[in-house]
């Protein structure tokens, strides 16, 4: 019989403290940390495939949750008070910002770069990213694609894995491919006895790349895109059809369908224009619009590790294990 009750008496003991480690992990996620998975490379070359990322939800304020635990009822978006501001060329993840009757933290989560701050004017030309009508030297690297001219005997895909990158697209013609790199793998790639030629895709004159945004009179294409004003808590905006054909997913439905202008519209909430690294094979702000802060879910600065189910080449990229991003 003691042996019984000391036998029930520890497995109370071990349920306790399952409980309450299920509770702290619980708070943790909910309030401080949450990890992230990637499955995709629009954050490429400085977010690879496969990382798990660990998203700081207090540095900037958490938010509290959107909804009641299990349904569809949304509730205010509330933000403990306290944290740092955001600042141009944060790494964040996000809620995606389209427009859905899903409450705020029930949609999918993005990540990408912050570009553009409340009370920006942002625009892309040819390539070059201008804030304010200065065109900012960005501190990290970015891809750009090409299209590379193999000889007949290379095997492709491992001139490309030498120097860090998984994807290859084509054949487009005979031995000739499309790839997307940054700047440390471009002599690289052109230095290689397995490749003829290397050369930088120009939009205009090869595959065309139109953004989701439906401004008519824009003809606005990844490369060459806005002005476009980031909108700030309190500004006041003349509400009119332009304004709502440039940002699709910041007003509401019924606004859109009656393209009614409104004179001295004030803006609810700070608004964020991001960026993917791999600037040409992401989806952010060129596609969706500006990003709400209520959107927000914090800071991305670490890689926690990296392990791609999908790479058939190296699974687990230890270099990565507990890498600061910039």
């Amino acid at each position: 019989m003691k042996k019984n009750r000391y036998i029930k008496l520890k497995i109370k003991e071990w349920a306790k403290a399952i409980l309450y480690a299920l509770a702290i992990l619980f708070l943790v996620q909910q309030f401080i940390y949450n990890r992230l998975h990637i499955t995709h490379s629009q954050m490429s070359p400085n977010i690879s495939n496969g990382d798990y990322l660990l998203i700081n939800k207090w540095n900037i304020g958490t938010r509290l949750p959107n909804s009641l635990i299990g349904t569809n009822f949304s509730l205010p978006t509330l933000r403990l008070p306290f944290g740092s501001e955001i600042n141009r060329f944060d790494i964040i993840a996000f809620n995606s910002p389209i427009d859905s009757t899903q409450p705020i933290n029930q949609k999918p989560i993005y990540i990408s770069r912050i570009i553009g701050l409340p009370g920006d004017t942002v625009q892309i030309q040819n390539g070059n990213i201008l804030v304010n009508q200065t065109i900012i030297n960005e501190p990290f690297d970015t891809k750009h694609p090409y299209i590379i001219n193999f000889h007949p005997d290379a095997n492709p895909a491992q001139v490309l894995r030498s120097v860090g990158e998984y994807e290859l697209y084509g054949p487009y013609k005979k031995h000739q491919y499309r790839a997307y790199l940054s700047a440390r793998q471009v002599p690289l790639i052109k230095n290689s006895k397995w490749v003829s030629k290397l050369e930088l895709i120009d939009w205009k004159k090869g595959i065309e790349a139109y953004t989701a945004i439906n401004c008519k009179h824009c003809n606005w294409n990844l490369d060459n895109f806005g002005p476009i004003e980031v909108y700030r808590q309190d500004q006041i905006i003349n509400l009119n059809s332009k304004i709502l054909e440039i940002h699709p997913n910041l007003f509401s439905s019924s606004r859109r369908e009656k393209k009614a202008d409104v004179s001295n519209f004030k803006i609810n909430q700070d608004y964020y224009f991001v960026l993917g690294d791999n600037r040409h094979n992401a989806i952010d702000s060129r596609y969706f619009g500006l990003v709400p802060k209520s959107h927000i879910i914090g800071r991305i600065k670490t890689v926690l590790f990296n392990y791609d189910k999908a790479n058939p080449y190296k699974s687990v990229k230890w270099n990565r294990t507990l890498k600061s991003l910039k």
